[in-house]
């Protein structure tokens, strides 16, 4: 219930745009747009899941779909949990990765600093499942 697999938020204009789902080495070229908000473990399990197919990781300090005007770059992806790929902003698309990625942990993604109701949610899912 805490960890879920990763998906690629893609620009519209992405060449992979319209599939369904993609192989990870399909994304080579892309640049894998990164939050420098972004937790460590969350950082890991994003990088892992392009180790030696992404050469370009780019740092914005902008935090969640804020940075969705970054996406509009054709050869820039981001990788998100599932439930977060499910509502991309209106200049993104969403697409599987054919392979599974690495599960991340969502506590590494709700943060109580950065979202307290996520904070709340996380909590809630420890009492039920702990």
């Amino acid at each position: 219930m805490t960890r879920e697999p990763l998906v690629a938020v893609i620009s519209r204009t992405h060449p992979l745009a319209g599939r369904e789902s993609v192989s990870v080495r399909e994304l080579r070229g892309s640049r894998l747009l990164l939050s420098e908000h972004h937790l460590p473990r969350y950082r890991e399990a994003v990088l892992t899941a392009v180790q030696g197919i992404l050469d370009e990781v780019v740092n914005t300090r902008i935090a969640g779909w804020r940075y969705s005007d970054e996406l509009l770059d054709s050869r820039t992806i981001t990788l998100v949990p599932r439930t977060l790929g499910d509502h991309p902003p209106s200049t993104a698309v969403t697409v599987r990765l054919e392979e599974e990625p690495p599960a991340a942990d969502l506590q590494a993604v709700w943060t109580t600093d950065l979202s307290p109701p996520a904070g709340r949610i996380v909590e809630l899912v420890r009492t039920i499942f702990d």
